[in-house]
């Protein structure tokens, strides 16, 4: 009988296929959520070994993690030497996830007391030199409390990742599922971008036309947030510029609002600098020409309106002239693909620009794409759901703009049970 758990493997995508993940549960109200955790985890192509805290099993039985995983959870160490076997220096496992820490446990893990089979997981992973996560869960007052802050600097000197929680009702709340899991899958990804700063431009600029009405379009910025989460899975530090705000985005995320053109222009004279990205995206759908914006509202009695555009700078070209070696890709929609790709092709002197991706004007706001990579020399085709696109997309730049491998060909074994 093939269990519940091997259905639903891989079913997201591969990122984590023939990766082996302890997921440690201590004794935090949040432990109700590992169930979904563990699952998210495997529909990414991991294996999951549940270990739980005693206290943990008040909460959530081990059944249940079992059922999530189909593997029986380690509450008490035995004669196998678990904690050894999985995450000594040739355990099977690839990372140890705890989720949720307690203050409790997070002071444990520091002083290296191992009083549970968690905390015992924990010194084995640190002393073998395996990566480690960490999702907090507890009331903000002990996440505050200073011997608890000195602990989690001690273990971040030691390499732990800690996953920032989420802060309401006066609680540090275990973080998303989501960024949980994409923390993992930046963790074990390849890396490719590590160390590097990536700027991401997206989303429909703001034109004013009154203090009510604006000029805008119907683009819905998914291209650029999908390219952020696969920036960030391959390890790149990650900022957004983006009007409006309708997208979840990636654990770290540096989030700059703008509206107006000329607002992003300024945002660059003030922030580019500093910044200093590696890479500079632009999935966004800026406006060409701006209004002679009324200072009242138009009445709405009026029968005819006539409204005056004025031509808008290129914020691209602004990019060019304040990062001269940055690389910089732009994107390109016209009414039929062919067009986009032969305007594209323009594009790229005119902007100084690395690449172009091309795409038809059906293709906005939708779901998938069908779109092309427009280099100097060479074209690739780019279909598919956005996600699947994103990831193509940032392999083929790597490749050809950065002369790197691509990380995708991983990818395509992975569904194997092997890590490239």
């Amino acid at each position: 009988m093939v269990h519940p758990s091997d259905r639903i493997r891989g079913s997201e995508t591969h990122h984590l296929a023939g990766r082996r993940i302890v997921l440690a549960v201590s004794g935090s109200i949040a432990a109700v959520k590992t169930v979904e955790l563990a699952r998210e985890l495997i529909r990414h192509g991991a294996e999951v070994l549940p270990v739980m805290t005693p206290a943990a099993c008040g909460i959530i039985t081990p059944d249940a993690l079992e059922f999530a995983t189909g593997i029986r959870p380690v509450v008490t160490l035995t004669g196998q030497v678990e904690h050894v076997r999985e995450l000594g220096e040739e355990g099977d496992a690839h990372l140890l996830l705890v989720a949720p820490a307690t203050a409790n446990t997070v002071a444990k893990m520091a002083l290296g007391i191992d009083d549970t089979s968690v905390t015992t997981f924990a010194t084995v992973a640190l002393g073998a030199g395996r990566p480690v996560i960490v999702a907090p869960a507890m009331h903000g007052v002990m996440e505050e409390n200073p011997p608890i802050q000195r602990h989690v600097e001690a273990l971040k000197a030691l390499g732990v990742r800690f996953v920032r929680p989420l802060y309401e009702e006066g609680k540090a709340k275990l973080a998303a599922i989501d960024d949980i899991v994409a923390e993992v899958k930046r963790e074990l990804g390849p890396g490719t971008l590590r160390g590097e700063r990536v700027l991401i431009v997206t989303g429909a600029s703001e034109e004013p036309v009154d203090p009510v009405r604006v000029i805008t379009n119907r683009s819905s910025g998914k291209t650029g947030n999908v390219l952020a989460w696969e920036a960030h899975r391959l390890g790149a530090d990650v900022t957004v510029m983006t009007p409006s705000d309708p997208h979840r985005w990636p654990p770290g995320c540096e989030i700059h609002h703008f509206d107006t053109v000329r607002s992003l222009l300024d945002t660059f004279e003030t922030r580019l600098a500093d910044l200093a990205p590696d890479w500079v995206l632009f999935p966004a759908a800026l406006s060409d020409f701006a209004a002679e914006a009324k200072e009242n509202k138009i009445s709405s009695d009026q029968t005819s309106l006539d409204i005056s555009l004025r031509r808008l700078p290129k914020a691209m070209t602004k990019v060019r002239e304040l990062l001269p070696k940055t690389r910089l890709v732009g994107w390109k929609l016209q009414d039929t693909l062919d067009e986009a790709v032969e305007s594209a092709r323009g594009r790229l002197e005119e902007h100084g620009a690395d690449a172009f991706v091309a795409n038809a004007r059906e293709t906005m706001g939708a779901a998938e794409t069908d779109a092309m990579l427009v280099l100097a020399d060479d074209t690739h085709p780019l279909s598919g759901e956005k996600a699947e696109v994103a990831e193509r997309l940032w392999g083929l730049l790597l490749r050809h703009v950065a002369g790197r491998d691509d990380p995708t060909e991983e990818i395509e074994h992975l569904g194997q049970g092997e890590w490239v």
